[in-house]
This record gives C-alpha cells, structure tokens and sequence, in this order.
C-alpha cells in the first residue's frame, strides 16, 4: 500500500477544495496511490495570521470532507500564534476528523515558544511533520533544518515528528537527526537518489 504523506491543495486545477481533492485523487489513482494526507489551503502564507490558519483548516476540512477512505488531514499550525494554533488543534485533531500537525516556515522549531503545540499533540497522539530544508542560499528566516529539529526532539522524546524532506539534502539531513531515533524522514521534495530511501 502506498501512501502519499505530502499533499497539497495548492498548484493543482480546482476552483473549491472539493475540486482541488478531486485532481489530487485522479493523479494518485493514476500513480497507485491509495491515500493522501492533505495540508495546507488554496494559498499558502509562510506566516499566517490566526485567522488564515483557520481558513486554511477550513479548505482542508472541506476537502476531505467527501474522501474519508482516501485522504487525511493534519492541521495547519504557527508558533508565532501559540493560543489560536491551540484552539485549532483542539478544533481540528482533538474535535475533528484531522490525525496530525504542519509546522512549516513561520518560526523555526527548535525555539522554545512551539513547546506547548508538541506538548498538546504528543497528548493527542498526533503526527507532527515539521517541514525542514537546508538552502545553498541560505534559508527563509523561520525556516528550520534538520539541526534544529533534532534540538526540539531531544525536548520532546515521545512526540510522533518527521523531518519533511529530509532538509533538501537527504545526506546532511540524516545524518542531523539519526540520534533521534524517534524521528522517521520525509522524502517529498527531494532527487530519487538511489540508496536515499
């Protein structure tokens, strides 16, 4: 059974969630995917307000809402908005349908501040995919790298994270985070390499 752990509402044809889902589904029909996990809304915003958090949960939800054979959810979440990003676990993971959290690149994950989010998913059992890169270039200011990711699994050793992506740089990326045996890699976003997986 293949399942596809990084899926997003933007970048396919689709006026509504439910249309976009739908486009999703046709490719991985075509490519024997037999579920998707969803995150993210129509937009993105690599710092969201409390209220396009929500929105975005919204169009998640809404996608969804039709293929719970199919698809899951994890919520959207930024820890430079602790309280709304709280309620919205509770809304979307503890009182919902979502199994998880996206922590993408408001503010980066090994900053103490995103503690109480980990604390309260680790509780409800929730995956946490923690998106991390390692640029050539250098990084978008909260964007965080498998470094700091091992640093906030040492704080939170029975929390369910994975390092999206691996960084970028599956080779620097592994090697960051193996002495956090607790920590599984996505490999979304980078080369088939071989040996990679």
């Amino acid at each position: 059974m293949i399942w596809d752990l990084h899926c997003h509402l933007s970048g396919v044809r689709g006026n509504t969630p439910e249309e976009r889902m739908s486009e999703l589904l046709r490719y991985a029909d075509r490519m024997g995917v037999e579920r998707l996990v969803v995150y993210m809304g129509m937009r993105w915003s690599q710092d969201p307000s409390p209220e396009d958090l929500r929105q975005q949960n919204d169009e998640v939800l809404q996608a969804i809402s039709h293929w719970h054979d199919r698809a899951f959810g994890f919520v959207y979440l930024s820890a430079k908005h602790v309280e709304a990003s709280l309620g919205e676990l509770e809304r979307c993971v503890a009182n919902g349908p979502m199994v998880g959290v996206k922590l993408w690149v408001a503010k980066k994950c090994d900053d103490e501040q995103i503690d109480p989010i980990i604390r309260r998913a680790t509780e409800l059992n929730a995956v946490i995919f923690q998106h991390t890169w390692l640029k050539a270039d250098g990084n978008y200011p909260g964007e965080s790298t498998p470094m700091e990711l091992a640093e906030m699994a040492k704080r939170h050793p029975k929390a369910k994270l994975i390092c999206g992506h691996t960084g970028g740089d599956w080779e620097r990326g592994i090697r960051a985070i193996r002495s956090q045996k607790h920590v599984p890699i996505g490999i979304g976003g980078s080369d088939p390499t071989a040996g990679f997986v």
